[in-house]
């Protein structure tokens, strides 16, 4: 017997001869080479196996590689995520060098409980061998959550529970365990992803589940008609939440700067500091994501009442058609919050006109002369009290205010008089139509200014087999950056939109509050624009909108 040591690859050429013997003829050996999970050491010239908490994937190595963050490396070129942990499929997570992807290395951490792999047991193990049988026992002193037949892996190797004591698991092992120290004991999952998630660290939702706060997945309700109840629901909401703010304004116009305005103006405020701490990639305490979670359906109701992914879920289910699935969720929900300013001038537009018309209609229908009866058919600013209440109307002051304007000079007929009085109908309309458009703007202009910025937020998720990086958007981890794609909605929406939207909705109101800064003080200022300056000091009137600026940028 002999031993022969050559450089792995490489034949070895034994010769055999003796002084009595007819010499032989010389034998190559081949000798193979290191295969995956093996280095060659500096020095050696044979293969050697990673030890457990190592691994090496190429061939070439002349040493072993540190375990990645999130991972358990069972020795060889064995690496598997643990739970909670994401990696593309034969990667290593994210290195600190690209173009060195071993060393260094941390697996992508996924938000919340979406991602699936080995779950480390709550204790280390000792390991025994049964002199009377040779059995393999795992000395634990809590066995609960374990069970026969169970797979199990414990310092890289894969073992099968055949009994459970209270003291100890009986195992039977591919290999021998290591009787010195303690291991650990780690129960192995597929790494998939949880029901209910899909996609690139499992964060996007599967068809038939809906999100639930930033990272959480539920199911949407099995009956389509329930989808469509809790759509409208959440539509009306939302409306409901708008005209209070809209009619708190006006009423806050009316009675002028008041604790109540203030404290109305803190709390706005502090909903809109809710959204944009809530989008902060952070790790919340859970008391704190509970808090945001119920306050967020105040701070933005669009993103929280309303589940439009079940109403096109049902629809994927329905058909065979593939046009849904053809853009991104985070580009189609772009595309909506684009459209919520239009929709939010349109709306109180198509309100206000028809509510002018309506009053507009009853008033020419009404003989003014025939119910007040003037003297002389002429109304002067004394007369304006009792004319009101003959006719049974309730002018503001806004509205008293115009009308007084045209009797100030002397008496006037009847009918100036109502010419007068559609008009102030109409400028307060219109007053109370730029209102609105003020507060559902401003409602708006948080999330939708998060929405865009989003376009711009990439993270590395691992690199290609030529060690460059691969990013991918944020919102949605299965859109890559930095694409033609991506390039093309940057350019022609993303900031098109940051700065017509996000900069030019504030710098569109202070240049109106700037041209009217003289008049801030009068009702009809206050009433179209007093919702951004009321609480300040007249000679900070900007404030607001600098604040606005500010806090999204």
């Amino acid at each position: 017997m002999f031993l022969q040591q050559q450089i792995p690859g490489q034949n070895a050429t034994v010769s055999v001869f003796s002084p009595n013997l007819r010499p032989l003829a010389t034998v190559d050996i081949p000798v193979r080479m290191c295969v995956r999970g093996e280095v060659i050491p500096v020095g050696f010239s044979k293969c050697v196996r990673c030890a457990y908490g190592k691994y090496s994937w190429n061939t070439s190595d002349t040493i072993c590689h540190d375990c990645p963050v999130g991972a358990v490396c069972g020795g060889g070129d064995a690496v598997s995520a643990t739970d909670g942990y994401w990696r593309f499929q034969n990667s290593t997570g994210v290195c600190t060098d690209s173009k060195n992807p071993y060393d260094n290395c941390a697996l992508n951490q996924c938000l919340g409980s979406s991602c699936r792999g080995c779950v480390q047991g709550s204790q280390q193990a000792t390991v025994q061998i049964n002199s009377t049988n040779n059995d393999v026992l795992l000395m634990l002193s809590d066995t609960t959550n374990y069970q026969i037949n169970e797979t199990l892996y414990a310092a890289g190797i894969s073992v099968q529970v055949v009994a459970v004591t209270s003291d100890h698991l009986v195992v039977t092992a591919s290999s021998q365990l290591p009787t010195v120290g303690s291991v650990d004991v780690y129960t192995c999952q597929p790494e998939v992803c949880a029901v209910g998630y899909v996609g690139n660290l499992c964060l996007q939702c599967d068809v038939g589940y809906t999100r639930s706060g930033k990272s959480s997945c539920v199911g949407c309700p099995t009956n389509f008609a329930l989808t469509i109840f809790v759509l409208i629901l959440g539509a009306i909401a939302i409306v409901i939440v708008i005209v209070v703010l809209i009619i708190m304004a006006i009423n806050k116009a009316k009675k002028g700067s008041s604790i109540t305005s203030i404290l109305t103006k803190i709390f706005t405020s502090y909903m809109q500091l809710i959204v944009l701490a809530e989008s902060f990639n952070v790790n919340w305490p859970q008391e704190v994501t509970v808090m945001f979670n119920t306050q967020g359906l105040v701070a933005s109701p669009g993103n929280k009442l309303i589940s439009i992914e079940c109403l096109m879920n049902y629809y994927k289910v329905k058909s065979d058609i593939g046009t849904i699935n053809a853009m991104s969720n985070y580009y189609s929900q772009l595309i909506v919050f684009l459209l919520l300013p239009v929709v939010g001038v349109l709306a109180p537009v198509t309100f206000w006109t028809l509510r002018f018309w309506m009053l507009r209609s009853r008033q020419f229908i009404q003989d003014w002369n025939h119910i007040v009866k003037p003297v002389n058919g002429l109304i002067s600013t004394t007369d304006l009290p009792a004319m009101f209440e003959k006719l049974q109307l309730h002018p503001s002051d806004l509205v008293l205010l115009d009308v007084r304007a045209k009797t100030e000079a002397g008496p006037v007929p009847i009918a100036e008089v109502k010419h007068a009085y559609l008009l102030a109908i109409y400028g307060e309309t219109r007053a109370k139509l730029n209102l609105s458009i003020v507060v559902i703007m401003f409602l708006i202009h948080p999330s939708l200014t998060n929405q865009l910025f989003q376009m711009f937020s990439c993270s590395q998720l691992g690199t290609d087999a030529d060690g460059n990086a691969l990013y991918f958007m944020d919102p949605d981890l299965d859109v890559p950056c930095y694409t033609t794609s991506h390039y093309r909605w940057i350019y022609l929406v993303g900031v098109p939109g940051l700065l017509a939207l996000t900069l030019g909705i504030p710098i569109f109101a202070y240049s109106i509050l700037h041209l009217s800064r003289k008049h801030l003080d009068s009702l009809k200022t206050k009433l179209e624009y007093g919702f951004l300056y009321h609480g300040f000091k007249l000679k900070h009137f900007y404030w607001e909108i600098w604040y606005f600026i500010s806090l999204h940028m």
